[in-house]
């Protein structure tokens, strides 16, 4: 990042600082200027909107009043989450609080999440809607070796498509590779935890960064893998999408545990798609010894439950029928209960 880039980023640090919950904010107001003239021109039915940013929810409950339509509110988190600053967290329960009493509806992406907002705000289950993320269904030809695809059986090839964050760090999977011969790990992504950028400089060839692909590529390199890679979201009671795009491969995962509260560990036990260890570099590194041997042997798809057959309802397009019959569902009891007009 360039000195502009940096001033730029500093200045936004600094709205954070100021505006609720964030600069992004900022694009309420504008928003909802051109929302009322999309809603006088269209008249919707219903409105969804999506968090994060908490912005979109600020917009969508502002239509839904001045235009008497139903809306539906779509967290991807919670508004209180986290990430949430300290300063902001009293406003951020209120905000949540009263995103959930005005909304139509209310769509989560796990069942943490809902036993969570749940017991926040004692909501009524008839209310909330579990919805969790998906796959596309794509098809494509797995990458070749030298494009960072499909290995000899000697080697176990663990690939993890995707950004890493502070509570999705790969720091015991990188240390547990380099202890086991024969493992080769491969990320596909904008960037690596600076702290771990010397494992994947180029000269250790069981650890390499092949930078930010296309979707397409990406699909194809899940496909090429023996094993995906998955990290669970530490503090969260989120599912990663990372975890449910991986479904549509037809590849076994290895799900790194958060701990417990892990819902994604959970999923993977549950669904049997793949292996489960805690982020422990021990633990880790017996695990990948045993898939190794489990490559070798050619038995490491045993006992699973692989294929994107297995998994059609978290098909992106199941997924939106079943948004879909929500949105009629809320706007014939809008309709009941309002009128139009």
């Amino acid at each position: 990042m360039n000195w502009k880039g940096r001033l730029v980023q500093r200045a936004y640090r600094v709205l954070d600082m100021l505006v609720f919950p964030d600069n992004r904010s900022l694009w309420v107001s504008p928003a909802i200027a051109q929302g009322n003239r999309i809603c006088a021109e269209f008249e919707p039915d219903v409105i969804i909107g999506s968090h994060e940013p908490a912005a979109g929810l600020m917009v969508a409950g502002a239509l839904s009043e001045a235009h008497r339509i139903p809306w539906i509110a779509e967290l991807g988190d919670p508004v209180l989450a986290p990430y949430t600053l300290p300063r902001w967290h009293k406003r951020a329960f209120a905000f949540e609080a009263m995103v959930m009493r005005s909304a139509s509806a209310v769509v989560v992406t796990s069942e943490g999440t809902e036993r969570q907002l749940r017991q926040r705000h004692q909501m009524p289950a008839k209310k909330m809607l579990v919805l969790p993320q998906g796959f596309g269904g794509e098809r494509g030809a797995p990458l070749n070796a030298m494009d960072g695809g499909k290995m000899e059986d000697d080697f176990l090839h663990v690939v993890y498509t995707g950004r890493f964050y502070p509570f999705r760090n790969p720091a015991n999977v990188v240390r547990a590779v380099n202890r086991v011969p024969g493992v080769v790990f491969t990320v596909a992504g904008p960037s690596v935890p600076a702290e771990l950028a010397e494992y994947f400089n180029g000269s250790n060839p069981c650890v390499r960064f092949l930078g930010e692909l296309s979707h397409a590529d990406s699909v194809a390199l899940q496909r090429s893998a023996d094993v995906l890679l998955s990290i669970g979201n530490s503090g969260t009671t989120q599912v990663p999408g990372k975890l449910m795009e991986y479904l549509g491969s037809g590849r076994p995962i290895m799900h790194v545990s958060a701990g417990d509260s892990d819902m994604s560990a959970a999923f993977v036990v549950e669904q049997r798609c793949g292996f489960v260890a805690a982020d422990d570099s021990d633990e880790l590194a017996f695990l990948l010894s045993d898939l190794l041997l489990k490559k070798r042997n050619h038995s490491l798809p045993l006992g699973l439950k692989l294929g994107e057959q297995n998994y059609l309802p978290f098909r992106w397009d199941s997924l939106a029928a079943r948004l879909a019959d929500l949105c009629g569902s809320v706007h014939e009891d809008w309709q009941s209960d309002h009128g139009r007009g």
